[in-house]
């Protein structure tokens, strides 16, 4: 059985259930995390709201999804782990890494301490015609990939979320990944090989 063990602030995180939670669950953390961030209590029904579609569109194949918040905006945004086993192939890395977008991904390669090599991606693209960044980090090894999202969310809001988000990111520890007793960080990295990064741009 393969997963993911992460550390987090649980002041700054919610974790969402994969199956239907108690009544009044979204209502509970709403006012758990309210009690550190006053901002988040201006639109208790908006967040309420916001919580319970979250756990409602929990896909059938995430692993595991929380929701992190940012002191500076008191907001909430989504950051979903995929862990499948064995490495995508070449082609699947590819899709991921090439989403249509507004301007061309920009990657950076990160050493994770849980996750060792991985690829960070920020996408800015357009939904309906309203602006939005992703942020993805990607690490494959020949007993499994781990794939993790955050967003989408406004362009001017990556850089609030970002830094907590990573720090969760970097504690994050796959489970069941071994391949013929070798731990996942022991394994060698299958990550594709991607253009250039870009440089030019900071949404």
């Amino acid at each position: 059985m393969h997963g993911i063990e992460v550390d987090f602030d649980p002041t700054l995180t919610v974790e969402v259930p994969r199956e239907e939670p108690f009544p009044g669950w979204a209502q509970a953390e709403l006012e758990r995390l309210g009690a550190h961030d006053p901002g988040l209590l201006d639109d208790r029904a908006g967040v309420v709201r916001w919580l319970d579609a979250v756990r409602g569109g929990v896909a059938p194949t995430a692993t595991y999804t929380l929701a992190v918040r940012s002191p500076q905006l008191s907001a909430l945004a989504v950051l979903r782990f995929d862990v499948i086993e064995g490495a995508l192939p070449d082609e699947v890395q590819r899709t991921i890494l090439e989403p249509p977008a507004t301007l061309p991904p920009r990657f950076d390669v990160v050493e994770l301490a849980g996750l060792g090599e991985a690829l960070r991606m920020q996408v800015l693209a357009e939904r309906a015609g309203e602006p939005y960044s992703l942020v993805q980090w990607l690490a494959v090894r020949e007993g499994g990939s781990v794939i993790v999202s955050l967003g989408p969310l406004p362009p001017q809001g990556i850089a609030a979320f970002r830094p907590y988000a990573e720090a969760v990111v970097g504690s994050a520890r796959p489970i069941g990944l071994e391949l013929d007793g070798r731990p996942w960080l022991e394994q060698r990295s299958r990550l594709v090989e991607v253009v250039p990064p870009v440089e030019s741009w900071n949404p």
